[in-house]
């Protein structure tokens, strides 16, 4: 399998899975993954059904850590990137 060949595939599961060959694979950049080391980026929904909570008690959460800068909205609706320190 080409680990680039479709945008679709996240080629770094595909190669650490063992379905591509290394001679193949590159690891993606920083810039690639579009994700800085130390953040996590979590949905709304996806987090308030793990919590058991509802989704506006999360969203409110999540909304008194970005005032204290430990998190942003993410680009895309309904998503956050939780800046976790090490």
């Amino acid at each position: 399998m080409d680990c680039g060949s479709d945008a679709r595939v996240d080629r770094d599961l595909v190669a650490r899975a063992g379905l591509c060959e290394p001679a193949e694979y590159e690891p993606p950049s920083a810039e690639e993954r579009g994700n800085e080391a130390g953040s996590v980026v979590v949905s709304v929904h996806d987090l308030a059904s793990e919590l058991h909570r509802p989704p506006e008690r999360i969203a409110k959460a999540l909304g008194l850590l970005h005032s204290q800068q430990k998190a942003e909205r993410a680009p895309l609706t309904g998503y956050w990137k939780l800046n976790v320190e090490s």
